[in-house]
Formats: structure tokens, sequence, C-alpha cells
């Protein structure tokens, strides 16, 4: 899904760029770098996440990672249906400033939350499976193959150190 930034949130832009139209052109260019700017920012909802493109930089917020969805009151205009939605991770945040019918974006965002949710409790109940082995174990043997590989043990002394690691 791509949510585009409304054409409002620029209207004194705009305003700007016409009136200085007689002077040399200079409102020309102005139009034009405005409509450009307008057309390279947007925000592209995925299944696994919402990235916000912009002129310079590209943020990717992963679904999962999100705490809190919100309408800001007071940021765009009522006037033209527009609103702008906070979007908050325990690590950044986000604003989807001056967009069309924001609470229908709030809504999509929510249920693209839950069904992203949804699809990795599978994959959590996988990864809590209980190990054999003592976790400090591989630690230890990694730290003892290190010391054969650089030659302060050599390979009587590792043998006989590895098969205490074995036999458990």
């Amino acid at each position: 899904m791509i949510i585009k930034q409304h054409w409002s949130r620029h209207l004194r832009r705009y305003i700007l760029s016409i009136v200085l139209i007689p002077m040399a052109g200079i409102g020309l260019y102005l139009l034009y770098r405005l409509i450009q700017a307008q057309k390279n920012a947007f925000y592209e909802l995925t299944d696994t996440q919402i990235i916000d493109h912009s002129d310079i930089l590209t943020r990717k917020i992963d679904l999962e990672n999100i705490d809190l969805v919100e309408l800001l009151d007071g940021e765009g205009s009522t006037m033209f249906g527009t609103g702008s939605i906070l979007i908050k991770t325990p690590a950044s945040e986000l604003k989807l400033i001056a967009i069309s019918a924001p609470e229908e974006v709030k809504s999509q965002l929510h249920k693209a939350i839950d069904e992203r949710m949804k699809a990795l409790q599978p994959v959590k109940k996988k990864t809590q499976v209980q190990n054999d082995f003592d976790p400090g174990s591989l630690d230890r043997m990694d730290y003892l193959t290190g010391l054969w590989q650089q030659g302060l043990i050599d390979d009587d002394e590792y043998d006989k150190e590895r098969k205490h690691f074995t036999d458990n």
C-alpha cells in the first residue's frame, strides 16, 4: 500500500512559487522542485514493514517493533480531510504527515501489525527448544580450539580435553 502526502501540506510553498513566477522564472523552478519533491516523498506499507521514502533518506520500520500508532491532533488540515499519524518503536518514531483519510490508514496499520504478529507466533514457539548441552560448553570448546589453532597446546592435549566435551 502506497501512502502519499496530500498536496495541501505544501500549500504555502505552492503559493510562494506561483507568486514568484514573474520574477525571472524563479517561481517556475521552485514549482518544479516542489512537484518533484512531492512525487518522491511517500510512505509504503508492506506485509513486514513500513518504509518512509523521502528526498534524501529511506527509513524502514519493522511492523513487529511498533509499540504505538496514534492520530495527531493539530497536525494536518481538517479542511482538506488530512491528518498525521505518529508511529513509535522502542528506538525511534515516525510521523506520517498530511495524509488523506488518516483514520483508515491507522486501521490498515493495526491490521498489518496484527497479521505480522500472528505470522511470527509459530516462529517464536520453534525457537524455544530446550538444548541438551550446557550452554557454556560450546564457548569452552571454541576457546580450546583457539588455543590448539594458535599452537599454545599440542594435539595430544587438545584430544584429551576434547574428550571431556564429547563424553557428556
